[in-house]
């Protein structure tokens, strides 16, 4: 179950696990834009640096995190995901859409703006994946259990927050995006998640993610039931705006 509290969704999964964690919304940032207003963590968006940064540390503040350190970088809709094995880095880091780690006092962040945010944690290691329709279908989720094992955490032991992002009901895709599904996962797979309606072809990358984490062999799984795009006033959204927005954070640490 998501609950909202001070601006941002948790996940009661992660939250019984004393996990500190956090799904930003528009709600608690210093942005002043229209359309950044008020929470934006993304760079290039008209917001100056130094908001936006000031935005991640209070996002950080608002998920119960105290450390300033957060990794972030540049995402590219792959399913790369980096290992933090220090607080020596600085941010934001080469290229990726996944951090995993087992230090304390780091922070990871992922942004989004109708692309699907997911938080792991599993016995002291923590990790965050952005997850739009390429890294979905790629195998972000499944890379991201795999790295759980190099820290000898098994895929039941983990704990897993698929946060809010659009729903099927506003994910309208053309006949490429399925033939790119079909091509990578197969038709079966594509069959299940993408339904033809009236007006196209539909998908719904939340389930994709959860059907690709429950055949990696997790178990615990927190779902959002909030669909970014329609709720424009709550959450930044990509398509809703045609691309004139700001950007939302998921940021998770131990």
């Amino acid at each position: 179950m998501f609950i909202y509290e001070n601006g941002i969704f948790v996940s009661s999964l992660l939250k019984e696990n004393n996990v500190p964690h956090g799904f930003s919304t528009r709600v608690g940032g210093i942005s002043k834009l229209p359309h950044t207003m008020a929470m934006n963590v993304g760079f290039g968006r008209g917001d100056d640096d130094d908001t936006v940064m000031k935005n991640i540390n209070l996002l950080c503040k608002m998920s119960g995190i105290e450390n300033t350190n957060t990794a972030f970088s540049p995402q590219i809709h792959s399913r790369i995901i980096r290992k933090i094995e220090n607080n020596s880095f600085v941010s934001p880091l080469d290229s990726c859409d996944g951090f995993i780690t087992n230090v304390s006092g780091v922070s990871l962040l992922v942004r989004m703006a109708d692309c699907t945010p997911v938080l792991f944690y599993g016995k002291g290691v923590v990790c965050a994946v952005h997850a739009g329709w390429r890294g979905t279908v790629s195998g972000i989720c499944e890379e991201a259990v795999a790295k759980f094992a190099e820290y000898g955490v098994e895929p039941k032991e983990i704990n897993v927050a698929i946060g809010h992002c659009i729903h099927s009901c506003c994910f309208q895709v053309k006949e490429d995006f399925v033939d790119a599904v079909v091509n990578e996962r197969g038709t079966e797979f594509a069959s299940r998640h993408i339904k033809k309606g009236e007006d196209g072809f539909f998908a719904d990358i939340v389930n994709m993610n959860e059907e690709l984490l429950r055949a990696s062999g997790v178990v615990n799984i927190d779902v959002s039931p909030h669909c970014t795009c329609c709720n424009p006033d709550l959450f930044h959204s990509h398509r809703k705006t045609q691309g004139v927005r700001g950007t939302m954070g998921a940021v998770i640490s131990l």
